[in-house]
């Protein structure tokens, strides 16, 4: 939808890495609602390892940003 319209730029989420290696948007930082749609779709296919401290998984809050471009 977003390329149909010609919308392109930058999203910055906050997310959580949780212990199950899956990822959740906390909260958006700065972004095009359109692009942050996509950013949230594209976040639900990831997987990461779980961040650990001394043996135990634990959960991991981090920036991730998102350059969306036309080509």
């Amino acid at each position: 939808m977003a390329r149909n319209a010609g919308i392109q730029g930058m999203v910055r989420l906050q997310v959580r890495a949780k212990t199950d290696g899956t990822l959740e948007v906390e909260k958006v930082i700065e972004g095009e609602p359109a692009l942050v749609d996509a950013a949230r779709a594209a976040l639900r296919q990831w997987r990461v390892n779980p961040g650990d401290i001394c043996g135990k998984k634990v959960d991991v809050i981090s920036t991730l940003a998102f350059n969306f471009q036309l080509r």
